[in-house]
């Protein structure tokens, strides 16, 4: 019984990294739109907010979140080079 629980919990986990990834592409794709609507002045405030977004990320920073904050890094800078 133990197993079937432990594949239940990690099939749910799975599922939900999945869902995680797939509204964090949505919503870089509808950031990345929109921005190209913008002023420049709108997109300068879209690129300090998102400066402060990652930076909240590396005051959290823990040894295990290395891997995690470098691809949100990476995905930041991409998507600030995206916008100008």
């Amino acid at each position: 019984m133990a197993e079937k629980q432990v594949l239940d919990l990690v099939m749910s986990v799975n599922k939900h990294a999945e869902e995680a990834a797939m509204q964090h592409l949505m919503l870089r794709n509808f950031i990345i739109v929109m921005c190209r609507n913008m002023t420049d002045e709108q997109k300068t405030q879209v690129r300090w907010q998102m400066r402060q977004i990652h930076q909240i990320s590396d005051a959290e920073y823990r040894a295990g979140d290395v891997a995690m904050l470098d691809k949100v890094r990476r995905d930041v800078e991409i998507m600030l080079d995206l916008i100008n």
